[in-house]
């Protein structure tokens, strides 16, 4: 009974031409005819603002075309399904066109990113049926599996996408899914879905790939180097590339994106959801997920991401936790040194997040201050390359002291540490 109050109440919520309240909504389910003899209803009220309406974006996204792509990134000539678009296999080259529209069909003149995901056709599941309520376990179907999720440009209420469909999609032929989210500079919405896209076989059209996923790994931000110190709650960064893109589908057996703590495989952690293609790139993205509560010391991460045709490659990454609640600098250093008329000053922190002010004094062997470097500056990561030294000709050679000051402005606690430069000429 539950279940067909739920399914009635959809065919009201979502649709915006209704243009119903929240207790319009709930009037209309319970009113509806396929619930005359349905008592359970009555046990469903609704707590918030009767008034209220769901928030529907103004505009509606159609697609235009799909088509597949040879190796040279022409269009193939092929049998078009029932639907005038071809057929999407498994490691096609698929192009989609569409454009955002109002009610009437009309293309509007919208600037923004468009959200693309799409998704590999319906699967069947099963509820555990753990209390025995039933008299067997309850069927449904979901459609979760993505074979694709990026992020393009739109222009002029037009836009265009490329992927590679991953090898692990379900085989057999049905009807797969494109679900589209837009956001323009001026905080309009967009949105729409095509559910008539058939999926399934293997295509003819394959380009060969045997090489894995680039890999680059990082804490918080890319100035991070491994080995380098960290709070207790870094975030991991992973860049990644491929030619024919990352593979984030999770069906295929060990095929995920996957990072392991200090070797310990029985606890890996599956990222297939933390990763977000690039704008306008098929081929290349980024992971961004959070640790948290790490122990003092060192530790080892070890990354392993696949792609399409699943050629896989690991990167490893190493640091050090300090999870002192004190300003603490670590690995204070300038490069070049010895140096002409230049060098850069580099320090680790453990304040990531905070807004720091930032001050190099250097001094001459006698304790003459030669010059002084200032910058305040909002802190992403662990490594910090902010200040550099453009050396006067009037600065003469030799052995010079500098000492470098960071004060947090979140807790005024303040850390130092000092090195030595050498200047030749």
């Amino acid at each position: 009974p539950t279940y067909n109050i739920v399914n009635s109440l959809y065919d009201y919520l979502p649709n915006k031409n209704l243009d119903l309240t929240f207790g319009e909504v709930l009037m209309q389910t319970k009113n509806d005819s396929a619930l005359i003899l349905n008592s359970v209803k009555r046990r469903f009220s609704f707590f918030g603002d009767p008034n209220l309406k769901l928030a529907s974006p103004k505009y509606n996204i159609k697609t235009s075309s799909i088509a597949l792509l040879d190796s040279l990134g022409q269009v193939l000539d092929l049998d078009s399904n029932i639907n005038g678009n071809d057929t999407i296999m498994s490691l096609s080259h698929v192009r989609l066109s569409g454009e955002i529209i109002n009610n009437d069909n009309t293309i509007v003149p919208f600037d923004g990113l468009l959200d693309i995901t799409v998704f590999d056709k319906v699967v069947n599941f099963f509820t555990l049926n753990n209390d025995g309520f039933l008299n067997q376990p309850f069927e449904y179907t979901l459609q979760k599996n993505i074979i694709y999720n990026g992020k393009v440009e739109v222009q002029n209420g037009l836009f265009e996408a490329e992927f590679i469909v991953p090898k692990d999609i379900s085989y057999e032929y049905g009807e797969g899914k494109l679900s589209y989210y837009a956001q323009d500079y001026s905080f309009e919405e967009a949105t729409g879905a095509t559910e008539n896209i058939l999926i399934g076989g293997i295509s003819e059209h394959i380009s060969t790939d045997n090489i894995g996923p680039d890999i680059r790994l990082f804490l918080n931000d890319t100035n991070f180097v491994s080995g380098g110190h960290t709070n207790a709650s870094p975030q991991l960064l992973a860049v990644l590339f491929d030619d024919s893109g990352i593979n984030t589908v999770g069906t295929g057996i060990g095929h995920d994106l996957t990072v392991i703590l200090d070797e310990n495989t029985s606890h890996q952690y599956i990222l297939n959801d933390y990763y977000e293609s690039d704008i306008n790139s098929y081929q290349s993205g980024k992971v961004v997920f959070p640790f948290s509560n790490l122990d003092d010391g060192e530790h080892t991460l070890t990354f392993k991401a696949w792609d399409v045709h699943n050629n896989s490659n690991t990167a490893e990454l190493r640091f050090f936790v300090t999870s002192s609640l004190d300003l603490v600098l670590s690995d204070v250093f300038n490069y070049p040194n010895p140096c002409v008329d230049f060098t850069q000053f580099v320090f680790e922190h453990n304040r990531p997040g905070d807004l720091l002010d930032i001050r190099i004094d250097i001094f001459s062997l006698n304790g003459q201050l030669v010059k002084t470097i200032t910058n305040q500056e909002l802190v992403t990561g662990f490594r910090n390359e902010s200040l550099s030294w453009s050396i006067s000709n009037n600065i003469d050679k030799g052995i010079y002291i500098y000492r470098v000051l960071v004060k947090s402005e979140n807790d005024n606690s303040v850390a130092q540490k000092t090195d030595k430069l050498i200047i030749v000429r």
